[in-house]
């Protein structure tokens, strides 16, 4: 009777035991989560602790956003779209002074002083030489009115590209009273296409570059 109670006994306490574990057990797979579940809590879908994007701080690196006119500054360029204008003034030669007024009906303005004002000169000496190649004639200024050009000098007629010389010399005059007039020797000629200054053999008293920058 005795043997049984204990067998008894130790029969309870192997069940207790047992029922210990199995409530141990169930306590720890509870606040064990499957891993597919952590991975749907997470945004993109990916475990804890892996590929996750790293977090921009003071020891990490970041990719930060940049205005692209101030990259194209730096690296002295233009931002897509943009195009530097350009400000230069166009190029000048000899050869396009020329072709100027080698065109057909082309007017020429000669800026000049008394080096160059009368027909025994040069620039009306000059002109006849053309006449014989092409059509030309030639006003001389009014240098009494001083205000226009007197009735034109027909050195040749014909065919060919005609050429209208504008001669503003006049006798005893500097570069800065040439720049002074320039105006209305343009507004007394025709439209102009190009243009000759023959100053500064009479400009001894002047600062001869100066003035002829104010030309």
């Amino acid at each position: 009777m005795q043997l049984s109670t204990r067998l008894q006994n130790l029969g309870l306490a192997a069940l207790a035991a047992v029922a210990v574990s199995l409530s141990a057990y169930a306590v720890w797979s509870v606040g064990q989560a499957p891993e597919s579940a952590m991975t749907a809590a997470l945004p993109g879908g990916s475990p804890l602790g892996e590929d996750r994007a790293p977090i921009s701080g003071p020891d990490t690196d970041a990719t930060t956003a940049t205005d692209p006119a101030q990259d194209a500054a730096t690296a002295g360029t233009a931002p897509d779209g943009d195009t530097p204008g350009s400000t230069a003034p166009p190029a000048t030669s000899v050869a396009g002074w020329a072709s100027a007024w080698s065109g057909p009906d082309a007017d020429l303005l000669v800026i000049g002083d008394g080096f160059s004002n009368l027909r025994s000169q040069w620039i009306h000496q000059w002109a006849t030489e053309l006449a014989a190649e092409r059509p030309v004639q030639i006003h001389h200024w009014a240098e009494a009115e001083d205000v226009r050009f007197n009735e034109p000098d027909v050195l040749s007629e014909g065919s060919g590209p005609g050429l209208t010389i504008w001669n503003a010399s006049r006798g005893d005059t500097t570069i800065g009273e040439a720049a002074e007039h320039t105006q209305a020797f343009l507004g007394a000629a025709s439209q102009v296409d190009a243009v000759l200054v023959s100053l500064g053999r009479g400009s001894a008293g002047e600062d001869v570059a100066a003035s002829l920058d104010h030309l």
